[in-house]
């Protein structure tokens, strides 16, 4: 069986690799200098003697580019190619992670560094690399194929056991309290907070769609300790073309009661390429109080929607449309709400990651108020050692109100470490 597998594997990444190359070279541009022309036709005949399975003499040509001047991320790829069909795993691996340095080849050669960890035995290693490829590469094409690779490599899917969790000191202007009415009030006065964050989502078993996700959130203030915010959410997962979620969530206000709800989330891929991706959304929520002082909170809440994604090797971007309806015990409580949502993601060097995201709401209470809620925030990661990150962050809120006592404006500044679990 793990003779099978590792064929499987083999056959799948050498039709893959030689695609790749084939691709890498026919885009090579073309140059003006004389000495350029002549390392591009060095280039260009490695790359017709790989199409002909003759690696050794492809490596001459090669190297002979790379001595007349190219140091181009597409010629270490191609030797790496070369490197790897004549069982050379050492040079194989080391011209990969050249290749993996531009940003343009960086997605296939991690991969390619996981089948030659593979092939030279280091399973852990290979994982290693294929489980980073499934969750960072652009191409939806490689990130099905890493995950098929890790699945043969170790048996296990690539969505199991990922989690994180985040210990996080900042500072707030104007800290907002939500009250047991439902509205949000403005403290008008600032206070510094420490912030907890846990994220966690597995598949039972050896499952490929069924699992569960748990998340949560606590915020404590030194002073304010009506500010203070306690979340948890345990949910049921089915992942596919139409995932679903099922789950229930606690949310707690100054340690005290507040609300609870039960929740349904459906999201339906219509789209999925290289490229683009669009889904719909849409969900329910049925929702009570917690404790004695928020039962006007009681009632439910729903919203559709939709998502479109783009993805390109060096950002990726999220645009998002939510319609709204809330019914809650009491009329003055129950706003109909737009949302429309932006969520940008680039990769800005080794290990360091940028998040910018933008949210603008409106929620109309009838005849009786109209808010505007704008959000911003920005987020910082760097990797500081394997699974460790050091995380900035940035966010202002802002909501313009009808009613002059439900204005307000803050800004929080926060950072602190990261743990993927």
């Amino acid at each position: 069986m793990r003779r099978f597998a590792r064929i499987c594997l083999r056959r799948a990444a050498a039709r893959f690799v030689v695609a790749a190359l084939l691709f890498m070279g026919t885009h090579a541009g073309a140059c003006a200098a004389e000495g350029e022309m002549t390392a591009r036709a060095a280039f260009d005949a490695g790359v017709e003697l790989v199409r002909r399975q003759r690696f050794e003499e492809s490596l001459r040509y090669f190297k002979a580019a790379y001595a007349m001047g190219d140091q181009s991320a597409r010629l270490q790829f191609n030797m790496g190619v070369a490197y790897y069909r004549l069982l050379r795993f050492d040079e194989a691996r080391e011209a990969f992670l050249r290749a993996a340095a531009d940003t343009d080849t960086r997605d296939l050669s991690i991969y390619n560094v996981g089948l030659v960890e593979y092939a030279a035995g280091n399973k852990r290693e290979a994982a290693r690399r294929f489980r980073f490829t499934a969750n960072e590469a652009h191409s939806a094409d490689l990130r099905a194929l890493a995950a098929q690779a890790l699945i043969r490599t170790t048996g296990r899917d690539v969505l199991r056991a990922r989690g994180s969790f985040s210990a996080l000191r900042g500072d707030e202007s104007n800290v907002i309290i939500p009250v047991s009415s439902g509205i949000d009030l403005a403290s008008m006065r600032g206070d510094k907070f420490w912030e907890g964050r846990l994220a966690w989502a597995d598949t039972f078993g050896d499952s490929q769609r069924w699992g569960y996700h748990l998340s949560g959130v606590m915020i404590e203030y030194d002073e304010l300790k009506a500010g203070n915010i306690s979340y948890g959410e345990l949910g049921l997962d089915f992942r596919g073309p139409i995932a679903v979620q099922l789950g229930t969530s606690a949310f707690l206000v100054a340690d005290e009661g507040y609300q609870q709800s039960t929740d349904l989330r459906v999201t339906a891929t219509v789209f999925n390429q290289d490229a683009f991706r669009f889904a719909y959304e849409g969900g329910y929520s049925s929702i009570q109080a917690i404790g004695k002082g928020p039962e006007q909170l009681e009632g439910s809440r729903c919203y559709l929607g939709g998502t479109l994604e783009a993805r390109s090797n060096l950002i990726s971007a999220a645009l998002g449309f939510r319609r709204i309806g809330n019914d809650r015990e009491l009329a003055a409580l129950s706003p109909d709400q737009n949302s429309v949502s932006l969520n940008l993601r680039t990769v800005i060097g080794q290990g360091v990651v940028a998040r910018l995201s933008a949210r603008y709401t409106d929620s109309s209470y009838k005849d009786r108020r109209k808010d505007e809620l704008l959000e911003f925030g920005g987020e910082l990661s760097l990797r500081l050692y394997k699974r460790l990150y050091l995380v900035l962050e940035a966010a202002r809120h802002e909501n313009r109100s009808t009613v002059p006592q439900l204005r307000y404006e803050t800004e929080k500044l926060y950072g602190g470490f990261r743990v993927q679990l």
